[in-house]
């Protein structure tokens, strides 16, 4: 057996095997200097060791002489539209600089680790106008022709600054956990895909197993690998000679037992993340033998060290839970309202323990997102709505805060007047990018918010119920959008100084009634508020 030793701490693991993904990768990136780009994305579970590769053909790239973006989605339930693209245009990377995720200059605050790319969820709230920024500009809503009409220009402008990039010299775009981007991104994306057989374009990109696809963005991910020039490579896990070499890096250096080997491979199946906390147990991390004898998952394990932990390491990691996967140590710090030193502490135990990692620039991670799922279900509905409160205010004009996570965060703490703030800025800011679907998701928070208010405005609730009402006409959800429309008519009718909010109300009814070829009635009500406008 292996004597107690502590495996490696945070330092990224070097390739193990998959050669043939790198060669392949290899292919990729002289076609796409030669001229004819093409898409890659690395397939399978979570722990298979994608993002290591997806690094590996970063620092290729990089070697070759390609300009590189590099972005990394996670779970987040409503990202903000063209955060991950916004990532990917502020991490552009030139030959000669180094070929691993770096924190983007005057972007966020929240750092990133050598072996992982930043993250879409912290778009900096004060930060000067981005090349996305100056794109979005330049298209502005007309009200004449409605919402929709520069969604086709918007991406056709974006497409060309993208190509304008690839011009002097190759362009490789990487991407992490490609199937937690939003959705403005992906459906660019699957657009853009089109031009990669013309230009100097490699996209490689990192994905979930099929069944694991969040139901958000599952259509369009699978519109996006079955679109011409993208290979879709599964990574397979380690074999048992790659098994023995990995584990001899965790150990240091050290040559493990072959008999060790054999079962553990056995009880992985060839997974490194699992392989690794394997070798945590037996070298006296945490967890007891009776995981190990079990034949538990990965999932168990760390599920076993976590009712393992003390009170205040515990604690601390359920404020991380409700955080999410990736957390920055101020804002947990923010969170508990301890001092620094007794959180940091809390933060080494966790690390030491393998259910937490350091990812530098002071931003930790869950190594297992099912890990934290599971923590914060198990919280009751009261201290879910204390924590994500708390969360708020840490949070709130913090740099790198979006809106979006502020009326998450809020509109789960039941804190009314702010949720309905935050989610309003949120929605109106994916009504500019023409993420409708999204922002017709932050104007309903932003509604039931306000009407949960005991101080609540009759002429903010017309407001937000016609806002809603016209998103959902320009989706093409007429009933839904006419059942808002006729309620907010109906309330403004009975509300006093509500003339303006009426007159606005009947003209997205009238718009609405029209698109349903209703055009007695769509007239009726244009003449009605016209007389009250």
């Amino acid at each position: 057996m292996i004597s107690a030793r502590a495996p490696r701490g945070n330092a990224p693991p070097p390739i193990f095997g998959r050669e043939e993904i790198l060669e392949q990768a290899d292919r990729l990136l002289e076609r796409t200097h030669d001229g004819v780009g093409t898409g890659l994305l690395l397939i399978g579970p979570g722990g298979v060791g994608k993002t290591q590769l997806l690094n590996a053909v970063v620092e290729r790239a990089g070697k070759r002489g390609f300009t590189v973006l590099t972005g990394r989605a996670l779970p987040e339930e409503l990202p903000p539209a063209f955060a991950l693209l916004r990532e990917l245009l502020e991490s552009e990377r030139v030959p000669g600089e180094a070929a691993t995720w770096t924190l983007p200059r005057g972007t966020r605050s929240t750092g990133a680790g050598v072996d992982q790319p930043p993250s879409a969820s912290d778009r900096t709230a004060g930060a000067s106008m981005t090349d996305l920024d100056q794109a979005l500009a330049l298209t502005a809503l007309n009200p004449v022709d409605g919402l929709g009409s520069g969604r086709e220009e918007l991406f056709a402008r974006l497409e060309h600054h993208l190509l304008e990039k690839a011009q002097d010299r190759p362009m490789l775009i990487a991407v992490d956990d490609l199937h937690f981007a939003d959705s403005s991104t992906l459906e660019f994306f699957r657009l853009f895909a089109s031009e990669f057989p013309k230009r100097r374009v490699a996209f490689v990109a990192t994905l979930a197993d099929s069944a694991d696809l969040p139901e958000r963005t599952r259509d369009a991910v699978e519109s996006l690998s079955g679109a011409a020039g993208i290979l879709t490579l599964p990574v397979r896990p380690l074999n048992l000679v790659e098994v023995e070499d990995f584990i001899g890096w965790v150990l240091g250096g050290r040559i493990p037992d072959r008999n060790d080997v054999r079962r553990w491979h056995a009880q992985t199946d060839g997974n490194p993340l699992f392989v690794e906390q394997l070798v945590r147990a037996a070298t006296g991390y945490a967890t007891s033998a009776r995981s190990l004898e079990g034949g538990q998952g990965v999932t168990e394990i760390l599920l076993d060290r976590v009712r393992g932990l003390g009170d205040r390491e515990r604690r601390v990691l359920t404020y991380a839970a409700v955080l999410g996967k990736e957390f920055q140590f101020a804002s947990l710090a923010g969170m508990a309202g301890a001092g620094e030193e007794g959180v940091t502490e809390s933060l080494d135990r966790l690390v030491h323990d393998g259910l937490v990692r350091e990812k530098g620039g002071e931003v930790y991670e869950f190594v297992s997102e099912p890990v934290r799922r599971d923590i914060y279900a198990g919280l009751t509905e009261t201290r879910r709505r204390i924590l994500h409160a708390r969360a708020g205010r840490a949070l709130e004009g913090k740099s790198g805060t979006s809106d979006s996570e502020l009326g998450r965060h809020f509109y789960l703490g039941r804190d009314d007047a702010k949720a309905v703030e935050y989610n309003l800025k949120a929605a109106r800011a994916a009504t500019r990018d023409f993420a409708f679907e999204t922002a017709v998701s932050h104007m309903a928070r932003a509604l039931e918010a306000e009407r949960r208010r005991t101080d609540r405005d009759p002429r903010v609730e017309i407001r937000l119920l016609t806002e809603q009402g016209r998103l959902l006409e320009e989706l093409g959800v007429l009933p839904r959008s006419d059942e808002l429309l006729t309620e907010a008519v109906t309330l403004a009718r009975g509300a006093a100084h509500a003339d303006l909010e009426l007159g606005r109300a009947l003209l997205a009814l009238a718009q609405t009634r029209a698109t349903r070829s209703e055009y007695e009635s769509a007239e009726a009500l244009s003449a009605e508020a016209l007389e009250r406008l």
